[in-house]
């Protein structure tokens, strides 16, 4: 029998939170839904009646967004999957990688894979408490980051449920693996984590990072010299290693490199 959990739904469009919970009825029956609320401030009342394992949650809302909701928590035991319909959040919010967001109109790959993630967080968090904990950092991060700066580092999920933080510039290359991928560093070490490379290339914008191949995303700041070949290209990092350049994407990359100042 699969782990069911429950939820709460927070956004001010009725319509929306209504269009959700249908969702989830038909694509994840293992969410019990337990109330759909439209107010966040009637919200900070419910949470702490219900006290959900997770509650979706609006970001632009008026009088209160969903970061400001989130700021009454300083200790959540809930998880959060946001959902909006500006992109840019998704993008300037969740660049930490803290937690799972939700771009309206919803779609079920998406809805599904955000339902299981935190299944599998309730799943570790209840035999290992630190990673309660981690949660409970990401959320207080996230609720009061107000900062337009880049950011500098990037949190992952890992496979074993542990999320840990990284310097951006210290990432050399992350490498796909399915659903998966692989994250290298300097002296090859690597480290796994729950995350495809489409999702990481969102992430990271702004960031200067190159997708040379399908399964391959570049940090340009740690590329030390370019090599076009006869039909595809081939990068080498700092470190030594070589990434290859699919022939399609040869010339995307060949511009980006020149932007950045690299002759070859």
């Amino acid at each position: 029998m699969s782990t069911s959990i429950s939820a709460v739904i927070i956004d001010d469009e009725p319509h929306a939170a209504n269009l959700l919970q249908m969702q989830l009825s038909l694509f994840c029956p293992e969410v019990v839904v337990k109330a759909t609320i439209n107010r966040p401030d009637e919200a900070i009342v419910t949470l702490k009646e219900i006290n959900p394992d997770v509650i979706f949650l609006d970001i632009m809302m008026p009088g209160m967004d969903g970061f400001e909701l989130l700021r009454h928590f300083p200790k959540p035991t809930f998880n959060v999957i946001f959902v909006t319909a500006h992109a840019q959040y998704a993008i300037e919010a969740f660049k930490v990688r803290a937690l799972d967001y939700l771009l309206k109109p919803v779609n079920e790959d998406g809805l599904k894979k955000a339902v299981k993630n935190a299944i599998e967080f309730k799943e570790k968090s209840s035999s290992n408490p630190a990673i309660q904990l981690q949660n409970q950092e990401l959320i207080t991060k996230l609720a009061n980051s107000n900062s337009q700066e880049p950011t500098k580092d990037i949190w992952f999920k890992k496979i074993d449920g542990i999320k840990g933080i990284y310097l951006i510039e210290d990432i050399y290359w992350f490498e796909a693996n399915g659903d998966y991928a692989w994250v290298y560093f300097e002296n090859d070490k690597k480290t796994w984590i729950n995350d495809n490379l489409k999702s990481l290339e969102q992430t990271l914008i702004g960031h200067r990072f190159i997708r040379s191949h399908d399964k391959c995303l570049v940090n340009s700041k740690q590329i030390k010299a370019y090599k076009r070949l006869e039909a595809m290209g081939e990068i080498t990092m700092k470190n030594g290693r070589t990434i290859p350049v699919s022939k399609g994407k040869r010339s995307m990359v060949e511009q980006q490199l020149k932007d950045i100042g690299l002759n070859f």
